[in-house]
């Protein structure tokens, strides 16, 4: 994240030399502008990479779903025989399940390959994209 923002602040720079270039304060306005919206964006990204459900809650779930399958085992099979002989490990796995998809998407930066995973190749390209407008000043 450093990298980044040490590229915003160059960024910023880069606005006030432009002012004192002469540029139009209209310009410059709408520069300020877009970096002020990619600012919201990497605070907004950067809340959903330390967002975590509690450990403690998680593992109550989970308990609760392996613990409340055979209590209510009982109540499943008097639904009739075989229908709840069925019933009630299709719910334990279906509580199984949205856990495990809480997890995978509680931790979006953790692997990019999962369908809701957040993509950080940006950064390189931003960065490297950052450097070419730099070396064209030169």
């Amino acid at each position: 994240m450093i990298v980044l923002e040490d590229a915003l602040h160059n960024l910023s720079l880069a606005n006030e030399e432009m002012r004192k270039e002469g540029v139009p304060a209209n310009e410059i306005s709408r520069a300020n502008q877009y970096l002020d919206k990619i600012l919201v964006a990497c605070e907004t990204l950067r809340s959903y990479k330390y967002y975590h459900t509690s450990r403690t809650l998680t593992s109550f779930l989970t308990l609760f779903v392996v613990i409340g399958s055979v209590l209510f085992a009982p109540y499943y099979v008097s639904l009739g025989g075989l229908y709840g002989v069925f019933v009630g490990p299709f719910i334990a796995v279906s509580f199984l399940s949205l856990i495990n998809i809480q997890k995978l998407l509680d931790e979006p930066f953790s692997r990019s390959d999962i369908v809701d995973g957040v993509n950080l190749d940006f950064v390189r390209r931003f960065h490297i994209r950052l450097e070419h407008i730099f070396s064209l000043d030169k």
